[in-house]
């Protein structure tokens, strides 16, 4: 595990007292009662959570992971936003390694992803609403993430744009399957080529092939 990582895991202790660290194969494991306090719309959300948070050896080209060990947050009682064996749905893991990509630290990966999800949970339990938006599971939540990469509100779009990563030889005077009416040339084919490029290109690779085995039972 990278030096760096090793320095914001003794931060994360002195921060969090009440963790405890475990070396286990493929990682760290840390074990115990979590703290939040956030601030979201003048109120202020505070509380313990019994949690197990896993970072891998390949961070963070891995991405971490974290469940809830007390029950405290279940698929009933959080929209579905917990998986059966506890582990919190914190995002889409493509939108979580790309955020890594550019910002690869593990404090960073708790505050933007864990403390927001735990926050959310608090003011749920509150208000009965989420305040961050629906998230949805599985191929819907990847298809609005491609959505969102691809700056459209049109998954038939966003799905056409991603299965040309995986074209070869693809001209770039045909019309672009943006449906913009542009070459493709001119539209999207830097963006394309870019992702192609990208070091997360197997994992866009995974999500098409979940894409299309989705597809393919309707």
């Amino acid at each position: 595990m990278r030096a760096a990582v090793l320095d914001e895991v003794e931060i994360l202790l002195a921060e969090q007292p009440l963790l405890t660290k475990t070396e286990i194969d493929g990682g760290l494991k840390f074990i115990g009662k979590y703290k939040i306090c956030n601030q979201f719309e003048n109120e202020i959300f505070e509380d313990y959570f019994l949690l197990e948070i896993f970072i891998p050896n390949g961070f963070p080209e891995d991405i971490p992971t974290a469940k809830n060990t007390d029950g405290k947050i279940r698929a009933n009682n959080y929209k579905g936003h917990v998986y059966a064996n506890g582990q919190l749905c914190l995002e889409v893991d493509t939108a979580i390694a790309a955020f890594l990509q550019g910002n690869p630290s593990f404090l960073a990966f708790l505050t933007k992803y864990l403390d927001t999800y735990l926050c959310g949970f608090l003011f749920y339990r509150k208000h009965k609403y989420l305040p961050f938006g629906e998230h949805k599971h599985g191929v819907p939540g990847l298809l609005d993430y491609y959505c969102e990469l691809f700056e459209t509100t049109d998954i038939k779009v966003a799905y056409s744009l991603l299965a040309c990563l995986f074209r070869e030889n693809l001209k770039g005077h045909i019309q672009c399957p943006c449906q913009s009416g542009k070459r493709y040339r001119d539209c999207h084919k830097e963006k394309i080529n870019e992702l192609k490029a990208s070091s997360l290109y197997e994992r866009y690779k995974d999500d098409f092939e979940s894409i299309i085995a989705e597809l393919d039972k309707r």
